[in-house]
């Protein structure tokens, strides 16, 4: 070899998650691993976990630097206005703003060198309108260092849930949902409508049944709160690999969003 970098010899990112945070985590659906820096005194990388009732991102610090971090670090988080955040920190960190925000502050205690503190961010939505472009910024400023910038993205399928219901509830709150968007998909990879069993958990909705060539899916927004925000897809298989898809809400970028979800689904 020689002239190589050295080779890390110490767990960072997930791996140097705690143990008893690791376990919490470990039976839950979650998402592919991601650098977001790994250069100077920081490695940051983060990763989803798909909790039942929210997703929540993950984002690991590692003390990368030949010192400890004595006064810890800040994140400053930040979404957009119509989401809220609920965030913590493993070691625990001080909040510095009122949880249920669209920004948070936390202030994390000291990080000896080649220890990881994990920031766990709860994404919501409390008002459909705002589904769209949707990401997490994340300012991580190690003190006495140099602060990392970071961007989080998050999609449709971080926003909604499951939600079973019967095939006679699904049809009365069809014609009560405003918002409906339609598309036409030519070139489906579906070739059959049973696909729709692994399609539909894929999506984080729930299929409400397959009747013929069609099936109903149902999902539910998650609002940190009781409130019910349901989104209905009708997907239909027409000849040869061309599909119809409608769905129905109660804001129109809310079911634009989901049948999007569900077509890129049947065009992988």
């Amino acid at each position: 070899g020689g002239g190589g970098v050295a080779s890390i010899t110490y767990p960072r990112g997930a791996k140097g998650m705690a143990e008893s945070l690791q376990k919490q985590l470990s039976g839950f659906p979650k998402g592919m691993e991601a650098v977001a820096n790994e250069e100077g005194e920081v490695y940051i990388s983060y990763q989803k976990v798909y909790l039942p009732g929210q997703t929540m991102v993950c984002v690991f610090v590692t003390n990368a630097s030949k010192r400890t971090f004595s006064n810890g670090y800040t994140a400053a988080v930040q979404t957009q206005n119509g989401l809220f955040l609920r965030c913590d920190a493993n070691p625990k960190a001080d909040l510095k703003e009122k949880q249920n925000l669209d920004r948070q502050l936390l202030s994390a205690p000291s990080l000896a060198e080649k220890k990881t503190s994990t920031i766990m961010i709860g994404i919501f939505c409390n008002h459909p309108h705002s589904i769209g472009n949707n990401s997490i910024q994340v300012r991580i400023q190690p003190t006495a260092g140099v602060p990392v910038n970071l961007t989080l993205p998050v999609d449709i399928k971080d926003l909604i849930r499951p939600t079973k219901m019967s095939v006679q509830q699904y049809g009365g709150m069809w014609k009560r949902l405003p918002k409906e968007i339609k598309e036409t998909l030519r070139n489906a990879s579906v070739g059959d409508i049973s696909a729709f069993n692994g399609i539909a958990s894929a999506c984080n909705m729930a299929l409400v049944k397959i009747i013929g060539k069609e099936c109903i899916l149902a999902a539910k927004l998650v609002t940190g709160s009781k409130n019910n925000v349901l989104c209905l897809v009708h997907a239909k298989v027409r000849s040869g690999s061309e599909m119809v898809f409608m769905a129905r809400s109660s804001h129109a970028a809310f079911s634009a969003a989901v049948l999007g979800l569900v077509r890129d689904a049947c065009s992988a």
